[in-house]
């Protein structure tokens, strides 16, 4: 369940941001505002690496490193 409300978390969070920057009218702002152009680039950066870890070949590859989630019968290093 912990790892499950992580990962809730972490969709939550990247949900908002996502929100968040599609609001926002970068366009608008003038060039003076280069902190908040700075923001708005980390912000963005931020929300790629969010999707990379949401992303189904991530998750599957933390799973399978889970003892919880492994097949029955499966031998591991552990067992050998």
């Amino acid at each position: 369940m912990e790892y499950l409300d992580r990962k809730l978390a972490q969709a939550e969070e990247r949900n908002r941001l996502r929100t968040f920057l599609t609001t926002l009218l970068a366009d608008q702002v003038s060039e003076e505002a280069s902190a908040f152009h700075a923001f708005i680039g980390w912000a963005r950066q931020r929300l790629e690496k969010m999707d990379t870890q949401l992303q189904l070949a991530t998750i599957a590859a933390e799973v399978s490193g889970m003892n919880a989630f492994r097949p029955e019968g499966d031998v591991d290093s552990q067992e050998r």
